[in-house]
This record gives C-alpha cells, sequence and structure tokens, in this order.
C-alpha cells in the first residue's frame, strides 16, 4: 500500500508528478517543508519513501519549471514575481559594487586580504626593477616573495599581485637569475 501524503490545503499529493519535478533528495525535502505541515523528520522520510518507492512521472526541464512555480505559488507566503524581483534587486547591487571594486583602485589592504600576499607592488616600485637585478633585489624592493608562475631551463617568471584595480599584478623574468623582462597589468 503506497503513503499518502497531504499538502497544507488538505489535498493528497501526487507523488510521481513531485518525483518528476523535485529530482533529488534535497528538493524533495524543500518541497515538503515549503508545502506541507510535516516536521523535519517527516519530511526527510517522505523524500525517502519517494525515491526509494515512486517511479516519477516524467517531464521535461520545461515542464518541470512551470508546474514548480505553480505548486510553489500556492504555498508561498508572497507572490512567485516579488521573489523574482528582489532576486534581481540583490543581483544589481552585487553588480554595482563588483564593477565599482573592479573599475576603482582599492587599497592596499583590501588587495591584500582578497589576496591573502603578505605584500603587494607598487607602480613606482615596479618601475625601479632593472634588468640584471637579482630575485633577490628584486624581493626586497617590493617587500616580499613573489610567486613562481613558471620555470623552464634557467628562465624563472615571478609574480606579485599590484596595488592598483582588482587583479593588479606585475611579472619579473629572470634568465640565469637576472632579471631581463617585467610586465605589469593595472598597477598604480
Amino acid at each position: 500500500m503506497a503513503a499518502e501524503y497531504i499538502d497544507k490545503s488538505g489535498d493528497s499529493i501526487d507523488l510521481t508528478v513531485i518525483l518528476g519535478v523535485y529530482r533529488t533528495r534535497s528538493e524533495i525535502v524543500r518541497f515538503f517543508k515549503l508545502c506541507t505541515n510535516y516536521n523535519d523528520a517527516e519530511c526527510q522520510n517522505a523524500a525517502d519513501y519517494i525515491l526509494e518507492n515512486i517511479t516519477p512521472e516524467p517531464c521535461t526541464k520545461m515542464e518541470s519549471k512551470r508546474i514548480r512555480k505553480r505548486i510553489e505559488a500556492e504555498f508561498c507566503s508572497e507572490p512567485w514575481h516579488a521573489s523574482k524581483t528582489k532576486r534581481m534587486v540583490v543581483a544589481g547591487i552585487c553588480a554595482i559594487l563588483f564593477f565599482g571594486i573592479l573599475f576603482f583602485s582599492p587599497p592596499a589592504f583590501i588587495t591584500k586580504l582578497i589576496t591573502g600576499a603578505a605584500t603587494v607592488v607598487s607602480e613606482t616600485q615596479f618601475n625601479n626593477v632593472d634588468n640584471g637585478m637579482t630575485y633577490e633585489e628584486v624581493k626586497n624592493l617590493f617587500g616580499g616573495d613573489g610567486s613562481l608562475l613558471s620555470s623552464y631551463g634557467n628562465v624563472e617568471i615571478y609574480k606579485w599581485p599590484g596595488n592598483g584595480m582588482l587583479g593588479s599584478n606585475c611579472n619579473v623574468s629572470f634568465q640565469d637569475k637576472r632579471a631581463y623582462s617585467k610586465a605589469q597589468f593595472g598597477l598604480r
């Protein structure tokens, strides 16, 4: 005999549709928490029962989304479009913050916090690197070790995070332990 589950409206839940729409255990548990008055343990047990004993009613992803919206709109405390509006507002705020950080130079302490680096390089420090300097001289000039990006034969390339816009950095290439090339992005 199949188990019967009841939603908040007192209607019997068609488990084949639920498994066709909510395909993972966590989604089924979320459905039961949203649409029924069952406690956590009962929601977990219902999900286990469904996954072990029910054959899903096949439906496409588009049908699944449509059915899910209809089901959740009936049981959510606010209309589906209101929560979508909130998501859009939050996404907009995040985009503004992201591009604000990307295009405006963060202070060195923020760059250090984001990258986890002990040191960041300024444009002035970078400009003071001369061909022929040793790694130790460059390290002392920058105030700390760089990350080894590449090593091939007698050539090594090191990278340091920069004090500029987000993602700013500089690379110094060493051949036979002497600087011979440098490049930078976004240093200030």
